[in-house]
C-alpha cells in the first residue's frame, strides 16, 4: 500500500511540474542545445621540448557577476591534471560561451587563455573544441 502511495504522489507530482510551465515562452535553441547536450573539451600539454608534460594541472574558468555590485569574479567550473603523455579530456559538463583556461606545473611558467565557442563548435553534436598543443615555458 505504502508503495502504491509513494508511486501515486510522485506520478501527480510529476505532472503538475511538467504543465506547470508558461505558455508561449520560448528557449533559444543554442541555449536548448547547450543545456541538453554535455560537452567535450580536449587537447595536450607540451614542455619546451616539445614533449608531453605529464600531471600538469589544467581549469577551466567562467566569469561571475557578484550580485548587485558591477564587479565579476573567475569560478572554476572544472579541472583536471594531464596524462603521462600530456593529454587532458573535459567530459560531461555543460559549455560556456567562453571561459578561461588555465595551465599550471611546478618549473614552468603559468598560462592562461581565453576561449571562446564557435557556431561550428555549438552546433557539434556532442560540442566539442580541440585545444591543440598547448606549449608551457621554463620559468626563469
Amino acid at each position: 500500500m505504502k508503495i502504491f502511495l509513494t508511486c501515486l504522489f510522485s506520478l501527480a507530482f510529476g505532472f503538475q511540474t511538467v504543465f506547470s510551465q508558461e505558455a508561449g515562452v520560448e528557449i533559444p535553441a543554442e541555449q536548448l542545445l547547450r543545456t541538453k547536450q554535455q560537452a567535450r573539451l580536449y587537447g595536450k600539454v607540451l614542455d619546451a621540448d616539445n614533449k608531453g608534460m605529464p600531471a600538469a594541472t589544467v581549469e577551466v574558468y567562467v566569469k561571475r557577476k557578484n550580485a548587485g555590485i558591477e564587479s565579476s569574479y573567475d569560478s572554476l567550473i572544472a579541472g583536471t591534471l594531464t596524462k603521462n603523455n600530456g593529454d587532458f579530456t573535459f567530459v560531461n559538463f555543460t559549455m560556456p560561451d567562453s571561459f578561461s583556461l588555465n595551465i599550471s606545473n611546478m618549473g614552468y611558467a603559468f598560462r592562461s587563455q581565453v576561449v571562446k565557442l564557435s557556431a561550428a563548435n555549438k552546433l557539434a553534436n556532442p560540442p566539442q573544441i580541440d585545444l591543440g598543443n598547448i606549449k608551457l615555458e621554463k620559468e626563469a
